[in-house]
């Protein structure tokens, strides 16, 4: 079994790690973009206002985490957190 390759990001600040993601092998990527085209349809049956209602929920999700996500933001960044509280909150209505 290989190991799964992640990406770390590290707090600017102190230089410890503020979490890691993993990197998608290059041999999945077919795969990936088959799902996506074979989801596309039920997506583009929904119509703008299914859409559109689905996305102003993710909306109200991220904007219920607004200073979870300006908190890492610092900490991945170092950007003042009163800077990236307002970064997060003009995120969320970017749609």
């Amino acid at each position: 079994m290989l190991a799964t390759v992640t990406l770390v990001s590290y707090d600017p600040a102190t230089g410890e790690p503020v979490g890691e993601v993993d990197i998608t092998e290059l041999d999945d990527i077919a795969a990936i973009v088959a799902r996506a085209r074979a989801a596309q349809p039920a997506w583009a049956a929904l119509g703008h206002d299914g859409r559109a209602e689905l996305l102003m929920k993710s909306v109200a999700l991220f904007d219920e985490r607004v200073e979870e996500h300006a908190r890492l933001m610092t900490r991945e960044q170092g950007k003042p957190l009163k800077e990236a509280i307002a970064e997060a909150r003009s995120l969320g209505y970017g749609i």
